[in-house]
């Protein structure tokens, strides 16, 4: 009796693998984007998109929630540092220190607006992408997308192939001399006016790897073009 029962386990945990290493040679980047597409709430949905009002709780940073704004595919403005990344640069609106005039953060830190960006809202909806195939992690499968963003970076989305939600969101850029090679978790999906958007993240704090969470998100909300402006600062 246990020697059947061990073969028929056994024939299960092949059949299985069997099938996901079927599906792993008819998957591509196009069709497993789709996948994501209809996961999130479906392309009527995402292409509807234009705009998201993100308030998010950094336990290192307290309880207040901080605010980001994005606005697809390449802009967002942070209102605590009033920062503002245009797709091309970044810039504090008050200097550095919130009390002076406009002032451009260097250049090698220009990727990481675009890299913030692709952890809020999936890249591989805005830019080409590449599947690398399966990963097993944990006795789990996790189907690959490799995206490479327009200023360097390079974001790898690690999806559920169950779900297909994706669950960890690796990043990896030269921030000046500075190799950056960091991830963020991502779970607890909920539902948004139809868009299904993560609610608690990982990130790497001042204090070690903590969990954050998401107070609250709004798509579309009313907002002037003007948040994502850089003003001319060639004459100051």
């Amino acid at each position: 009796m246990r020697k059947t029962m061990l073969i028929t386990v056994f024939l299960i945990t092949s059949i299985s693998f069997t099938f996901l290493s079927c599906e792993d040679d008819t998957i591509t980047s196009e069709t497993l984007i789709d996948k994501c597409a209809e996961a999130l709430g479906g392309y009527d949905i995402l292409n509807n998109i234009e705009t998201l009002y993100v308030k998010a709780v950094y336990p290192d940073h307290g309880d207040i929630p901080r605010e980001f704004i994005m606005k697809r595919p390449n802009k967002s403005y942070n209102p605590r540092a009033d920062l503002v990344f245009d797709g091309e640069r970044i810039c504090f609106l008050k200097g550095r220190d919130g009390r002076s005039k406009p002032e451009l953060a260097p250049e090698g830190d220009w990727k990481d607006g675009e890299v913030e960006i692709g952890y809020h809202f999936p890249a591989f909806f805005e830019y080409p992408a590449e599947y690398l195939g399966l990963e097993n992690r944990d006795g789990k499968q996790f189907y690959k997308l490799k995206v490479d963003l327009p200023l360097g970076a390079r974001m790898t989305y690690f999806i559920d192939s169950e779900t297909y939600f994706t669950v960890k969101v690796m990043f990896e850029f030269m921030m000046g001399e500075r190799a950056i090679n960091d991830w963020r978790d991502l779970g607890d999906y909920k539902d948004v006016d139809g868009f299904k958007y993560p609610h608690s993240f990982t990130y790497n704090s001042r204090t070690g790897r903590q969990k954050g969470w998401i107070h609250s998100v709004e798509i579309n909300n009313q907002m002037s073009d003007d948040i994502f402006v850089i003003p001319d600062i060639s004459s100051e």
